[in-house]
Formats: C-alpha cells, structure tokens, sequence
C-alpha cells in the first residue's frame, strides 16, 4: 500500500499473480468476471445478480453485505469497480497480498499497452461514461453511509489505506485518462467522508486524501485534473461552507488566475456562490480583495464566458476600501457597453444601468448620463460605439424611447452642441430599434486610419434604417433631422469630418426626411417672404443633396456596391419628386451628367453575370430615367458600349421600342451614329482604354444593336432610324477625299460598320441609298479605283435590293 505502509507490502511467489496482458491484470481467471464476458451490468464484478436497472442504494446494501461476509473481498470488488472504469480486468487471485507497489506496477504496464492500442481511457470518456459516473457515485455513497466498516479494526483499516494508496499512485502517473480518474475517485471518497459520522475520527486520514488529491492535483499540469478538483470543491463548500472556505480560499483566489479559461470559469461561480451566500465567513473579506486584484485582468479575456461571469461577480461585490483596482475595474466594465460581443455588452449595461443611471432622482438626469458616458467614447468610432451601446441598453432604459422629453433636453440653453449631437446619435439608434427591431446590422470596428477604405467598409452598416421612421412621419421636427443626418452622408457637408461612417442607411434616412420637408413647402401662403425663404432653403438643399449623391454614386467600387446603388436610387427619386411637384425637369449640367455615366458604366462593366437581376433593375431605372426624359438620351452611349452582354442588350429592347419611332427616331439615330463614331475613332486610334477592341469587335456590336432594332414594331419609326443611321455613316465615312491631306486615316473602313447594320433595311430602302450614293462623283472616283470597302457596302445594299426582285 505504498510506501508509507511497507508492513503492508509482502512479496509474491504466487505463480504470475499480476500478469499483464492488453485488458487483464491476469490470465487466470477467478470469481471476478472479465470485461470480455457478457455482462448484464456494469457492476456485476460485485455480484452477478445486478443489473442495469439497479438502483445505486441497491448495489451499495449488495456491496455492504459482501464486505461484512469477508472484508478481504469486498475490497477486491470494490477495487475492481475502478480497475473496470479503466478497461482492465481484474481477478481475485491477484489479492494474495495487497501490495499496492507491485499491484500498480502491473496496472502501469496495462496502461502502456492500452496506450499502444489507442484504447487507453480517455478524459473525454471519463466525464461522459454513464458507468463511470455511476462508479464514483457509489463510492460517495459507500463511504458516506458505511466507512465506518474500514475503521472497525486494523485489517479494515489496512484494506481502506490500500485503496487510497493506489489511487494515489494511479493519480500520479503519466497517463492523463487515468490520472483524471483516479482523482475523481480520489475526490469522491473525500466527498463521502465529510458527510459521514466519522469526521472526527478520520482527520488525519482525511489530511492525507486533502494533500494527495486537492493539493497535489491542484498542481496537475492538466487542466482538466484542476477542473474536476474545483469541481469537487464547490460540493464540499456547500456541505461545511465554513471550513472548505476558510481552509481552501486561497485555491479560489490561485483558480481566478489560472492559464485555463474553463478553470478561470469555475472559480468565478465559487466566489459569485460565495459572496451571494456566504459572505458573512470571515475569510470571505480576504477572498474579495483577492478578487478585486484580479478582477481586472478577466474582465479583458478574451473568453466571453469569463468576461461575463467576471461581470456578474463585479456587479454583486461589496463595497471595499481597494479604490485604484476599483477605479480601474469600473472603467473597464464602463468599456464593456461598448463591446461588439452584444451578450458582453448587455451584462455590462445591466450593471451600469443599476448603478449609474436608475440611481439618478429623475429621467432627466438619466439622460444626461448617457450622454455623458459617450463623451468619452473617441471620435473615430463613436458612431458604432454608439450602435453597441444602445444595443446595450435598449431593454433596460425605456427612457430612450421618450421622445418629448429628448427635445425638452434638446431645447436645453445649458446643453452643449456636443452633448446634443451625442444625443441625437442614441436617437438615431433607438428609432431604428423602435422601428424595425433589428439590430445593428455591423458589429465591428477598426481603430486604424480613418482615410482607409477597408476601416469605412467594415463599418458601413452600422447606421441605423431610420429611414423607417421618416416614411412614417415619426422623426420629432424639433430634433432638425436633416441637420443631423447631413453629418453622415458623404460628400454632402463641407464641414463634415473626414471620418463619417458611410452608410447606405444614413442616404436613405435623408432622402426620407427630405422627401417630406419637398411635399410640405407651402404653395399658397400670405407670407412671401416666408415662402420664398423656405423654396431657396429647399432648392439649396436639394441641388446640394443631389450632387452629393451623384458624387457618391459615381465612386463604384464592387466591395461598396449597396452604397452606390442606394445613391443612385436617391438621384432618380430626387428627379422624379421635382418633375412631380411642378412638371418641370432639373436639368443636369455637363458635370453632373459625366457623374451620372460614371456610375452606369462601373455597373455594367462589373456584370459578370447575365442572370444578375439586381444589375438588370438597375439599367432598367436608369433605361426609365431616359425614356421619361428626366436625363438624357445620350446616356444610352454608355450602355451601348456594353450591349455585348446579354442583359444589357435585354434591357435596350424596351427604349429602343420607345424611341424607334416617327416622332423621337432621331434622336435614336443621332445617339447610335455618335457611339459607332465614338467607338470607331478609338478603336482605330488604339486608345489606351480600347487596345483590346478591333473593328470586329465593333461589327459585333453593330450586328447586336441591328438586331435590337428589328424587333421594334413601329415600322415607320424603324425606316427611320435605319436610313438615318446609314446617311450620317456615309456621310462620316466620305469625310475625306483623295486629295484631302488626312487621306491616310481609314475613314473608309467604316464601311465595313454599315455593312453589318445592313439587315434592317427593307430592300427600297436598299436601293435608294444606293442609288443617291452611287450619284456622286466621289463615290464613282472611288469605284473607279477599286476601293474595297465602298465596293463591298455597295454590294450589300443592291443585294438587299435584288433580294426584294427575285
């Protein structure tokens, strides 16, 4: 039994009395049964009768009346029931003598081979196996109820000293399965023991199990091991809370700074038991100033469970005369609203709002708080600092919802314009949850360089849909909205800083606002001044807000597509409103016009796919913008260049339709000659931007549009816009003469353009073009000199014609 106990330890002849073997302590085999038998339970190695539906205080009586029939042997059964947790089978001829050197010699080396086999007893199993944990509540029930049977007499004694001098050993060895094990075991028996009536009479034994199985372990290198000796811990606190605190307290204290998180997390629900029920034990005042010096340091895990149980046992810590870990504790938990971990951020406000805010003699008060609160906050992330805060607070401050008493506070002469704008901010938040019940929809926020693009995407989100609340006319007018919006659409405000969080939301809120500030100037009032006063503020607004958009809108980038997509909804909402309220279009200028392309030509160049009906909708509202006449028709050059892709070509048919007619056919005409010139001259030129096209390409795209055109149904709208095409093409391709000193540029090959745009033509048509071109002298010059591109489109068109003869 060790070697504190050598009178115990004979030595053994017995024919391979422990013979290791890969699930056996020993071949033979005896009244034990073997794990390679058929078993009905897991405890009939104590007798064959149990089964699986035995209650545990039936096995214990089972046990209790073997062990009275022969101590010697209740022992072995009960050393058995641990021999089995682990796999290993044990048989009663290996207890001629109890030497527990020997005994654990032979366990060791079933161990070493169970480990070969990957069949070792794992931690994992040990805290899973039902028969395990039904194991070690046996022993707590053996020796809770009946360990006066080990200390009747010395024998007993002996066999009792056997039992904790093996599992000692085991829980010392290099396995971590068993060690874990063996300690639970270990731990178990303690357990049972300090609720039994021999308390008094076993303290010196219960010493020894402390140092071994609590001490030593606390020590283990394994987690784990540590876990299940707090564990252990709290059962013991809530028998005799009195003596475990005052005696293990300090082992509270080392837990809250121990390298495992799941450890930290154990003691962190002792010491929040403990101050909850029993902090009237003397040594509970050490154990809290040892919290308060550490209290700190978990509260800035980076384990979410220990920063919130660190919350929740901060927010019940008594009053104690530590004021700098205090000071330093409350502003980190002060931080902690602001987390972008909303479960942190919630037990923080829970605290901060008991303590800070509901302790304040009126809601007005309260208010102040807040807004004192987000001063601190820096300015590069107090906007969605503000969005975690009042994801924070939300459901504990009702108080944010009032919206009379924010504009009495508003209205307030003493009230800073900070403080105000750090209001509206809460505001803007709580409206959208009021509203949408959503929550922030971006949750992270970056400290660096408030000019890089990576730190403005990442947070773009994090503006509320106040927008809601506009569409239903909810935003208080005292509160100026547009004012305040303006601070966050980009481009908008001169004196706007340089670090505004672009949003898709903050456009959107704006326009709504806006829309109802354009639909309520009065039209009818005796007051001129006021009314024009009120138009130039609105018409200054509006011209600025559109800019603003178009601006935005003509930055496209792929990774802020929402953004500039929601600014080019604004620009067709902005001209529609104004075209509705006096029938009257606001004509873009040249600069707004190139903003408004920019934007069309990111979208359609970035289509990579035909199928992408959110391009598709696009192109179609800025098709709309056109057909309506709010912008121009030459804004269909720009789609024109990307007619190749199915969905562009898809989205031309319905204007195309539109225009193809007697009335606006040329201005279709006009805009198709001026993006074949355009193209054309370029391609020709070899244009940075077009070294990659040829005159193939153009006749492709040529072929496309002669297609689109068609399927136009107004026939005489299509006659008209194809000859037209046709004239204004002959005409740029006889720009030069033989004499003309720019003679060398291949006008001529854009011939080769008309010749592909010949299809829609209906053979008179044919025939007249050819006739008129053949009449004049430079095209008969040209015959003559056999030129192949005059030639060619010649061809084309009497075949057209003959087509019709034949």
């Amino acid at each position: 039994m060790g070697s504190e106990h050598d009178e115990t330890n004979c030595s053994s002849s017995d024919n391979n009395v422990l013979l290791s073997s890969n699930f056996a302590l020993s071949s033979s085999l005896s009244s034990i049964i073997t794990r390679g038998s058929i078993e009905n339970s897991f405890f009939t190695i104590i007798d064959p009768t149990i089964t699986n539906t035995t209650e545990i205080e039936e096995i214990v009586n089972i046990w209790v009346k073997k062990f009275k029939e022969n101590p010697r042997t209740g022992t072995i059964k009960l050393f058995a029931v641990i021999i089995n947790c682990f796999d290993v089978d044990v048989c009663e001829d290996a207890f001629i003598q109890f030497n527990c050197v020997q005994i654990f010699a032979r366990i060791n080396k079933c161990f070493e081979t169970l480990t070969k086999t990957g069949s070792l007893i794992s931690p994992e199993k040990v805290k899973k196996s039902i028969d395990v944990q039904k194991s070690l509540e046996l022993f707590t029930a053996i020796f809770h109820y009946h360990s006066n049977l080990f200390f009747e007499n010395d024998a007993n004694k002996s066999y009792f000293i056997f039992l904790r001098d093996i599992l000692t050993k085991i829980s010392q060895s290099d396995f971590i399965g068993p060690r874990l094990l063996a300690t639970s075991f270990g731990l178990k028996i303690v357990t049972g023991l300090i609720q039994s009536n021999n308390v008094e009479l076993i303290k010196n034994d219960l010493d020894i199990f402390y140092t071994e199985f609590l001490i030593k372990r606390w020590k283990d290198t394994i987690c784990i091991i540590r876990e299940q000796v707090l564990l252990e811990l709290i059962i013991w606190i809530n028998i005799d809370s009195i003596n475990f605190i005052n005696d293990f307290w300090m082992y509270i204290y080392w837990a809250l700074g121990d390298q495992s998180t799941s450890v930290q997390n154990i003691a962190l629900k002792i010491s929040n038991d403990i101050l909850n029920m029993h902090s009237n034990i003397p040594k509970v005042k050490m154990l809290i100033k040892k919290i308060i010096s550490v209290l700190a340091n978990l509260l800035l895990s980076s384990n979410d469970g220990v920063v919130i149980s660190a919350l929740n046992l901060y927010s019940i810590l008594p009053s104690v005369d530590e004021e700098d870990y205090m000071n330093k504790v409350e502003s980190i938990a002060l931080e902690l609203i602001f987390s972008e971990k909303s479960k942190i951020a919630r037990v923080a406000a829970k605290h901060f709002m008991n303590q800070m805010v509901n302790s304040q003699p009126n809601v007005l008060e309260q208010l102040k708080v807040l807004i004192v609160i987000l001063e601190g906050v820096p300015l590069q992330i107090k906007l969605i600092a503000s969005s975690f805060f009042v994801d924070a607070i939300y459901d504990l401050c009702p108080v944010l919802t009032d919206f009379k008493l924010i504009s009495q506070l508003l209205s307030l002469d003493n009230l800073e314009d900070t403080e105000k704008h750090n209001l509206l901010i809460l505001l803007m938040y709580v409206v959208k949850w009021l509203i949408t019940g959503v929550k922030p929809e971006q949750k992270i926020a970056f400290m660096g360089d408030q000019n890089d693009t990576s730190n403005i995407l990442s947070q773009k989100n994090a503006l509320i849909k106040i927008w809601s609340l506009a569409k239903y006319n909810f935003i208080p007018e005292d509160l100026e909205p547009l004012k305040y919006l303006s601070y966050y659409v980009t481009n908008l405000n001169n004196n706007s800083p340089t670090n505004i969080i672009v949003s898709e939301f903050a456009l959107s809120a704006f326009m709504e606002v806006f829309r109802r500030t354009i639909l309520n100037v009065p039209t009818n009032i005796q007051n001129n001044v006021y009314f024009e006063q009120s138009e130039n503020i609105v018409e200054n607004t509006y011209i600025t807000f559109l800019n603003a958009m178009l601006i935005t809108s003509s930055k496209y980038d792929p990774q802020m597509i929402n953004i500039c997509e929601t600014a080019f909804l604004i620009v067709d909402d902005l001209l529609r409103i104004r075209f509705n309220i006096d029938n009257t279009n606001y004509l873009l200028d040249d600069d707004q016009n190139i903003k408004l392309n920019e934007f069309i030509f990111s979208l359609c160049h970035n289509c990579e796919y035909n199928d992408d009906l959110n391009i598709l909708r696009l192109v179609e509202i800025f098709i709309q913008l056109i057909q309506d006449g709010l912008i121009e028709i030459n804004h269909l050059i720009t789609l024109l260049q990307f007619v190749k892709k199915e969905l562009i070509e898809y989205a031309l048919g319905p204007v195309f339709n539109y225009f193809c007619k007697k009335e606006t056919g040329d201005q279709l005409s006009d805009v198709i000659n001026l993006y074949l010139v355009y193209m054309y001259e370029n391609i020709i030129s070899q244009k940075s931007n077009f070294k990659n096209y040829t005159l193939k390409d153009l006749t492709d795209v040529a072929t496309i549009i002669t297609r689109i055109l068609c399927q136009c149904t107004d026939q005489i709208g299509k006659r008209l816009v194809s000859t037209n095409i046709h004239r204004h093409g002959i005409q740029y391709a006889m720009n030069d003469s033989l004499s003309n000193p720019y003679s060398e540029y291949p006008f001529k090959q854009f011939f080769w353009i008309l010749v592909s745009m010949c299809d829609i033509l209906i053979p008179y048509d044919a025939q007249r073009l050819a006739s008129d071109f053949i009449s004049k002298p430079a095209t008969q010059e040209l015959i003559n000199a056999d030129n192949e591109y005059v030639l060619g489109y010649l061809y084309k068109l009497l075949e057209l014609y003959d087509t019709q003869k034949s």
